[in-house]
């Protein structure tokens, strides 16, 4: 999909329908898609061909989001530029990044000619607020420019090129096809909760994650109310006037949401997702936002993922009685369900980091759920040194309908076909994680005085296809199948053969 598509999408719900909200001033779907037609025939005649770079470089503004679908028409590829890096920062992306038009806000004018002399690849400026001596008005380079339908075939996926964050030496551009921002926004629906047309509220970046969050938004034809500078006071009461279901701020922000006066009192019923990320958070601090704020959900990622790695919706953060889970609340979250995940290097082998993290103490557990087992993974890491201390399986509503079956009997027997002992699997599964968490013999013990909680399994011999979660398929030739649980003693559920009773 390209980013037209997310905006198309959610116009066929409703073109009058507000689609970009700044200072009480709606664009609707139909506002912005017409244009979206006018950007690409501008970029078109400023002679952008398919796939030339453009880049972005203004704080949130509904005029420069929507020039995001205006370069997707014309087939181009969107730069979006950090509006707080320096000078000679931007100046690095836009020649590294191969930039042949700017699109600019007018308060990043004297940055803009201070570098446009050392840029000889960028041909082509335009200013969106105003005229400069130097760059057209967005308006003027518009100019009798048609407003219908208007759109341009790609030369081939890439869809946007984003800076790395800089951290460990300059930025590099991180090219993200269609496909990549596809899977980040499948994701996004699939992981988080949606209820009706969300409201979505830009505080953060829209050139960071706050911008690619908005394309879920638009396919379910939402509104994004979009901020142009940090006011936490507005932030509260625009929640409240839009009725605002999902936001992303950075821990740093939320410290300073907590810190503010007017939150207890403020509307934040409407919350459906308080999404955070882009920095750890305090396990403390974050535990009194879930009783302050509402529904928390963590995203962790990076830009070369994109974005979602794992994930934590606002109910992970609770245990079933209601109360919160604070053991969780360090935790990046579960692997996302489109997410595959090892310790191991580009080619393949595994990481020595893996092996030394296993030697000095570090328990590996496998996790099995709706995205979080791969045969090619555990065949490279078992031989290898890495064989798991626990076995363990990770039913919850994304991965109970998965391919991998991830229920614990299923689990165990997938250990058999790779090799594992049936005494190797059987004390994974009890006595290995009991004496983890130093409960023996009191659990996963069947000595004479302990507790009475007894998984009964048959053995079953015959030709069996296992499937992982990426659907790659190993056969064996044993499987174990539940045949009756005993609780607390007392047998527990519908049995499947005598003499075993149900409760």
């Amino acid at each position: 999909m390209r980013f037209i598509d997310y905006l198309d999408k959610g116009a066929s719900l409703g073109a009058d329908a507000p689609c970009l909200t700044m200072d009480g001033r709606d664009l609707s779907y139909g506002d912005v898609q017409r244009l979206s037609y006018r950007i690409a025939r501008g970029l078109e005649r400023s002679g952008i061909a398919p796939g030339e770079k453009v880049a972005i470089l203004s704080g949130n503004d509904p005029l420069a989001f929507a020039c995001v679908f205006g370069i997707s028409r014309a087939a181009a590829v969107w730069c979006p530029i950090n509006p707080r890096n320096e000078a000679a920062e931007n100046k690095f992306i836009l020649d590294q990044f191969d930039c042949s038009l700017l699109l600019f806000h007018s308060s990043f004018a004297p940055m803009v000619e201070a570098v446009r002399q050392d840029l000889p690849k960028l041909r082509a400026l335009v200013c969106l607020d105003q005229e400069l001596p130097f760059a057209p008005s967005f308006d003027r380079w518009l100019s009798g420019l048609a407003d219908d339908h208007h759109q341009r075939d790609t030369i081939d996926d890439l869809a946007m090129i984003p800076g790395t964050g800089g951290t460990t030496g300059k930025p590099k551009g991180v090219m993200l096809s269609g496909r990549n921002i596809e899977a980040m926004t499948a994701l996004t629906l699939m992981g988080y909760p949606f209820k009706g047309r969300p409201v979505y509220l830009a505080l953060a970046p829209l050139t960071h994650a706050a911008g690619v969050l908005c394309f879920p938004i638009m396919t379910l034809g939402g509104r994004v109310v979009i901020m142009h500078h940090p006011d936490i006071g507005e932030f509260l009461a625009l929640i409240a006037r839009y009725r605002v279901t999902h936001t992303f701020l950075p821990p740093t922000v939320i410290y300073m949401l907590l810190d503010h006066p007017e939150l207890d009192a403020a509307d934040r019923s409407s919350l459906q997702c308080f999404w955070y990320g882009a920095a750890p958070i305090s396990a403390t601090r974050l535990a009194e936002a879930l009783q302050r704020i509402g529904p928390m959900a963590q995203l962790f990622g990076q830009t070369e993922a994109p974005m979602m790695i794992s994930m934590m919706p606002p109910a992970d953060h609770y245990h079933a009685d209601g109360t919160i889970a604070m053991e969780r609340l360090s935790s990046a979250g579960r692997i996302g369900p489109l997410v595959q995940a090892g310790i191991m290097d580009g080619d393949g082998k595994l990481l020595p980091a893996a092996l030394a993290a296993k030697q000095r103490g570090v328990l590996f557990d496998v996790g099995h759920g709706g995205g979080s087992f791969d045969f090619t993974v555990a065949e490279v890491a078992i031989p290898a040194g890495c064989t798991p201390d626990t076995i363990s399986s990770d039913i919850h509503v994304f991965s109970g309908n998965s391919p991998g079956v991830p229920f614990l009997p299923n689990v165990m027997s997938k250990f058999l076909a790779m090799g594992s002992s049936l005494d190797q699997v059987v004390a994974m599964a009890t006595s290995v994680p009991a004496r983890i968490i130093n409960r023996t013999p009191k659990i996963g013990t069947l000595q004479r005085g302990a507790p009475a909680d007894v998984a009964i399994m048959d053995l079953v011999e015959g030709p069996v296809t296992f499937v992982d979660t990426r659907n790659n398929k190993r056969d064996g030739n044993l499987q174990l199948k539940p045949v009756q649980t005993v609780v607390n003693g007392v047998p527990f559920g519908r049995p499947y053969q005598a003499p075993f009773s149900v409760r």
